[in-house]
């Protein structure tokens, strides 16, 4: 068993800086929910080898190739095997990875050191060729990268030496280290080329440079095995497999049973169940991930501003916070959570004063009829709703919604969609009239969230303005939010486009859900474990064990 420092939930409440900016953090809380004794240690190295380990997630990867399959849980599995130059924490730290150092001799040029001596698990040398050719991948929107979504100020890439990248940007973008961190990386470039096609499928498995190589690839698991040739401390998980479980029941089963040791909850709701298994350490802290109702508001009826504030005035978050999330989440006042512009906005007080100002849309049936009424279509619409099954918060949403809005005359139908079915739509640009979204945020600065849902230029496939929300006069606050190095500049930019959306409300702000994440009996973590030590691999350097399995 783990003292009380390392078992139970952990409930952390600090954020870091955004990752080029200033630091800011606050305190972190620990409740214990199972008892031990505080000077109990664990019984073994923490640091020894260990047999088997089974990390289970929501959704498993349909593709290895992240430019085709960009998520948070695909990248938790394909960052062991294809690595980034670099990693950042949450709270703005970076460890270098395959770059050694970074250089930023202007605004617009960065430039990467890399890794002498670094070969791919086949014994291939790492080049700088290799980098350009998966930066290359990455940012190619015209192929359908889903990537390129965040890295859209690159303009090219170069090997400007042996071991040397350089990146040129077409305008300044304070936020692209991070971006590139967790959207390119980098697999043996001349293997993409042989497997076409079927690039990160079964036939055509990824080759890296990191820790671990692909065993195999199903389409509820992936299993890995470690890299023998890696070039940093060897991997201590002898076979470590990622499966997929449709519900928190299956997996709290499988936790019981010993036949898995962590997992990512999808239904932070459920948290009180998974810090009742016996000697389960649950670890809960606060996310970028942001969910929201959007609107197309090119398209009838909600092409309407008062079409838009009546379905706003029937949607009650507070309530359906709570149904959806219990405790492990928050309502949102603006297009991300607080903490994104926490950096910019350079203290909580600041904050907190400006989003005190922010109009909110309550739940009030009696407004949304009001609003209705000044609406083009008083006498209500009919409209059906895709939305991703696999995520918490938006069946209960909706269906609260239908019930609210069929006395005025609004028919609302639910369509249900996998995961992958909805995320397909997204990167396609298929917008729906009335839709659900969801965005995870790399770190607390707009660039990471909210400016990729505003503007024309983010109104296209593998983009995410999913509401086509593209006031003209709004399109220099959007510049400066996105490319000023001035950072009182992007915070003033910031407020004018939040409060311009609360007024227009092209998206209905729903909720900042936790991260939760579980480990079984016998293991623990040197650190809390987030989200972004679960996407990045950070998590493996710092679990500690009782002993092997």
């Amino acid at each position: 068993m783990f003292s009380s420092s390392q078992q139970g939930t952990r409930r952390s409440t600090r954020f870091g800086r955004a990752l080029l900016t200033v630091a800011v953090s606050s305190a972190l809380v620990l409740t214990g929910c199972t008892a031990a004794d505080p000077g109990e240690t664990p019984s073994a190295d923490p640091g020894g080898p260990i047999a088997s380990f089974t990390y289970g997630i929501p959704t498993p990867p349909s593709s290895l190739d992240l430019t085709k399959n960009m998520n948070g849980w695909t990248a938790a599995v394909t960052v062991l095997v294809t690595e980034p130059l670099e990693r950042f924490d949450s709270s703005g730290a970076v460890t270098p990875v395959l770059a050694t150092s970074v250089a930023t001799p202007d605004e617009t040029t960065v430039v990467y050191t890399l890794r002498e001596g670094v070969t791919f698990s086949d014994g291939s040398e790492l080049t700088a060729d290799d980098v350009v050719a998966a930066f290359n991948r990455a940012i190619d929107a015209a192929s359908g990268a889903q990537t390129a979504s965040i890295l859209t100020s690159i303009g090219s890439v170069e090997a400007s030496g042996d071991l040397e990248v350089t990146v040129n940007l077409s305008h300044p973008d304070p936020a692209i280290r991070g971006s590139v961190a967790f959207g390119v990386q980098v697999a043996k470039a001349s293997a993409v080329t042989d497997a076409g096609a079927d690039f990160g499928t079964a036939a055509g498995l990824p080759i890296g440079t990191g820790p671990y190589t692909y065993a195999t690839f199903g389409a509820s698991n992936v299993d890995l095995v470690p890299n023998p040739g890696y070039w940093g401390d060897a991997p201590r998980i002898q076979k470590l497999a990622f499966t997929g479980f449709d519900t928190d029941n299956t997996a709290q089963l499988a936790m019981r049973s010993g036949s898995l040791q962590a997992n990512y909850v999808n239904t932070p709701k459920s948290t009180s169940q998974w810090a009742a298994l016996p000697g389960a350490s649950v670890f809960s802290t606060p996310s970028l991930l942001s969910t929201f109702l959007t609107f197309d508001t090119t398209r009838a009826p909600f092409d309407d501003v008062h079409a838009r504030l009546a379905i706003s005035h029937l949607v009650d978050r507070v309530a359906l916070n709570t149904v959806a999330y219990g405790d492990e989440a928050q309502v949102m006042r603006v297009m991300a959570p607080d903490a994104e512009f926490l950096p910019l906005a350079g203290s909580q007080q600041a904050l907190d004063a400006f989003l005190a100002s922010v109009p909110q849309y309550d739940f009030d049936v009696e407004a949304a009829k009001r609003e209705l009424a000044l609406s083009a279509t008083p006498g209500g619409f009919a409209l059906e709703v895709p939305y991703p099954t696999s995520e918490p918060f938006a069946e209960p949403v909706l269906l609260a919604l239908q019930q609210a809005a069929a006395p005025l005359g609004i028919t609302i139908t639910l369509k249900p969609q996998t995961f992958i079915e909805w995320a397909t739509d997204v990167y396609m640009f298929n917008i729906p009239q009335l839709g659900m979204f969801q965005i995870g945020d790399l770190q607390p600065d707009p660039n990471g969230g909210m400016a990729l849902m505003v503007g024309a230029a983010n109104a296209a496939p593998t983009k995410f303005n999913m509401s086509v929300w593209t006031p003209a006069d709004l399109e220099p606050a959007i510049l400066a939010m996105t490319q000023s190095s001035d950072s009182a500049e992007r915070w003033e930019a910031s407020k004018q486009i939040m409060l311009r959306a609360a007024e227009e409300m092209p998206y209905v702000p729903l909720f900042a859900p936790n991260t939760v994440l579980v480990y079984a009996d016998g293991y623990g973590s040197t650190t809390d474990p987030d989200f972004m030590s679960f996407i990045t691999g950070a998590w493996l350097t710092d679990l500690v064990a009782e002993g092997s399995n």
